[in-house]
């Protein structure tokens, strides 16, 4: 099964790639949508992982819907670590 990893921040992507291959997974990768998109339409890969919040003008949304439009039963995975509210344990704006 082939996994199509989109994650902006390289050490988070790193290892994302290093436990799915680990896992027995075929990974590609890419830090952006635009990446992202060259790689869907040469690679067609069966699962997309993707951040939500991506740089350039695609963002995970964006990206899920221009797979989705290719290949309508392709399963998406979405992520993020960011977040507008803080979370209980954090009461000061500081975390």
């Amino acid at each position: 099964m082939k996994v199509l990893v989109v994650e902006d921040e390289r050490l988070v992507r790193e290892l994302l790639v290093e436990k799915l291959r680990d896992a027995g997974f075929d990974v590609l990768e890419a830090a952006n949508g635009a990446e992202a998109i060259a790689s869907f339409q040469s690679q067609n890969p069966d699962v997309l992982l993707t951040d939500i919040r991506l740089p350039g003008g695609c963002d995970g949304w964006d990206l899920a819907e221009r797979c989705r439009s290719a290949k309508p039963d392709i399963p998406v995975i979405y992520s993020t670590g960011y977040s507008e509210t803080r979370p209980a344990w954090c009461p000061e704006p500081s975390c």
